[in-house]
């Protein structure tokens, strides 16, 4: 909850919200793209691979002990 109240009244008051926010909301945003371009392009790992239903029922009846 403090995190959210000194992020809310981070903004000094002589400046405007927008030139605090943009630039910090821009930062994960391009580290996020960079991850996905790193990961599909450089690295060539799929993104994301479909998983049958029965394996995923498997591994939860083993891990839940039923």
């Amino acid at each position: 909850m403090g995190i959210a109240i000194a992020m809310f009244y981070v903004t000094p008051p002589t400046l405007q919200a927008r030139g605090i926010y943009a630039p910090f909301g821009w930062m994960p945003a391009l580290a996020a793209v960079h991850a996905l371009v790193s990961t599909l392009l450089v690295r060539r790992v799929p993104g994301s691979t479909p998983v049958p239903v029965e394996q995923v029922l498997e591994h939860d009846s083993v891990r839940h002990g039923r």
